[in-house]
């Protein structure tokens, strides 16, 4: 015999309708793998030694990549988490 928790969930996903849920989740998983490729792309590339920002400033690449990084996982997270709310509903 197993054992579990059994739970109801009410939630509200904003601006997908129930029939658009399957697409959606296609979607934002789409989303997540280009996200991905774009780290891997720019972990396989030389990099300059300076790139510009968008005042036209010269920055350093390595503080310029930590940033963009952490933008795109956060990205990834959020797509994460609204993948699983629809998985939830679904």
């Amino acid at each position: 015999m197993s054992w579990g928790t059994y739970y109801t969930y009410e939630g509200y996903i904003l601006r997908v309708g129930k029939n658009e849920l399957k697409e959606k989740y296609e979607d934002l998983k789409d989303d997540n793998d280009t996200l991905w490729n774009e780290i891997l792309q720019r972990i396989a590339m030389t990099p300059p030694q300076s790139i510009k920002d968008c005042e036209d400033n010269d920055m350093d690449y390595v503080d310029y990549m930590s940033n963009h990084i952490k933008y795109l996982r956060q990205q990834i997270e959020e797509n994460n988490f609204l993948m699983a709310r629809i998985d939830d509903c679904l």
